[in-house]
């Protein structure tokens, strides 16, 4: 392969992985809305007891039906977040994590390494 078609290729390459913003790429996008239903029913929780719930269980079945088991969300009772963290759509590589503020239905994603 001669220099500049091997540079063309490598620049293609380069330039694909930012091809998403953090949490639009298919996984993040699919993420964010199979984690807004518990979200709600979070925030209807709150909403309602004026307080947050020790763990996520404790919203089953009142809130929700069931929690997605697949899905690893972490309730942040100190700052009020609701987050998740994953492994990006190829090409894309690192880690992302998505969080949303109880009382807004609103996803903030941002990558990390």
């Amino acid at each position: 392969m001669s220099p500049r078609v091997f540079a063309c290729v490598a620049s293609i390459l380069l330039c694909s992985c930012a091809l998403w913003l953090p949490g639009e790429d298919p996984k993040g996008a699919e993420l964010k809305t199979r984690a807004t239903p518990v979200l709600i029913a979070l925030n209807r929780f709150h909403q309602e007891t004026r307080t947050l719930p020790g763990s996520l269980s404790e919203l089953a079945p009142r809130y929700i039906q069931m929690l997605p088991a697949e899905l690893l969300l972490r309730l942040d009772t100190k700052n009020e977040l609701l987050i998740f963290t994953y492994s990006p759509t190829w090409p894309q590589a690192g880690k992302i994590s998505c969080s949303a503020h109880i009382g807004l239905q609103e996803w903030n994603c941002g990558t990390y390494i």
